[in-house]
């Protein structure tokens, strides 16, 4: 009886969602858990959290709503195409079975199929987003029905988004492992990763450990300049010089004159828009001076408690410390 009133459903959908027809002539068939095989390189994660848990308990109760889709596998059994989280909530429902609909689809045709699938999802990652798109890509570019030319277009109007956000997401995937996964847990930004994903691998390499080891930030200007170094220049002290100058300064350059970089874009913030870099330039050095007047501090001073240094100074009115008698 269920077999039959199986037989006699008719999916609606299918279409849009995936992009495939879908007849109510399919067949849906319970296969053993143990012949349903994860699709090769699936970019998506199956996590045991609690949306797993309470899938499970609700396939527990009512068994599978929504059959999953599958093909049949060169190596025997079935390869799943939609479907994962389902396996694994009927694994944790102690079920031994699940309904599926067998497609004979290409590779190409379940690729599509499958990433279309997944991202209805509403909890993605950028890295399963990234790896997502690149499977979807190079599969529609295979597709000659789809190749128009226009790939990237279709494909961001297909997901909603813009060609040049799928494009961003593509190059995401030449991220090494630890930089992909500090994007995912949110330590490091969509645009700045897109930026160090022009590294080379090495570059990327001391990013990570620099990042790793010293708990830096990358802001998308950093991240822009870390892009700009030549590939024989992609040291750690340089690397450090764009992400923290303080840091490469030494015991040896105390004493010598301090050379600090401002690009014109950080400073604009802070003054109008129609004001020349030079009088930017003009304006700082006199507000500085204003405030800290001799603006030194000698080797063998102490600190005060407003962080200025000199060995037997008086603070001024402005805050700063002069030697022997105060500023008038």
């Amino acid at each position: 009886m269920e077999e039959r009133s199986r037989k006699k459903v008719k999916i609606t959908g299918f279409d849009g969602v995936f992009g495939m027809d879908h007849t109510e002539e399919d067949k849906v068939m319970d296969i053993e858990l143990s012949e349903l095989h994860e699709f090769m390189n699936h970019p998506f994660r199956v996590c045991d959290d609690k949306k797993m848990y309470d899938l499970a308990e609700s396939i527990k109760t009512y068994g599978v709503l929504t059959p999953g889709i599958v093909r049949p596998r060169k190596g025997g059994g079935y390869e799943i195409i939609s479907g994962h989280r389902r396996k694994r909530a009927s694994e944790i429902a102690g079920k031994d079975k699940m309904p599926v609909f067998c497609k004979n689809y290409t590779d190409d045709e379940a690729t599509v199929v499958m990433v279309d699938a997944n991202l209805q999802r509403e909890e993605i990652l950028p890295s399963e987003r990234a790896f997502a798109y690149k499977m979807k890509y190079e599969a529609m570019k295979r597709t000659k029905k789809r190749g128009d030319g226009r790939t990237l277009n279709n494909l961001g109007i297909k997901n909603g988004e813009s060609q040049k956000t799928v494009q961003n997401y593509i190059w995401l995937t030449r991220l090494i492992p630890e930089l992909m996964s500090m994007v995912d847990a949110g330590e490091i930004g969509i645009k700045q990763a897109v930026n160090l994903s022009f590294i080379s691998m090495k570059g990327q390499e001391i990013i990570r450990e620099i990042l790793t080891e010293d708990n830096y930030n990358i802001s998308f200007g950093m991240s822009k300049r870390l892009r700009e170094i030549t590939e024989a220049e992609f040291t750690k002290e340089n690397v450090l010089k764009v992400i923290n100058p303080d840091s490469v300064t030494n015991k040896k350059e105390i004493g010598k004159d301090i050379h600090i970089d401002f690009t014109i874009d950080e400073l604009r913030y802070f003054f109008p828009k129609d004001i020349s870099a030079e009088e930017i330039r003009e304006t700082i050095i006199q507000m500085l001076s204003e405030k800290c007047g001799n603006g030194y501090h000698n080797s063998e001073a102490k600190k005060c408690g407003n962080g200025c240094h000199n060995s037997e100074a008086e603070k001024c009115g402005n805050g700063c410390h002069i030697t022997n008698k105060k500023r008038k």
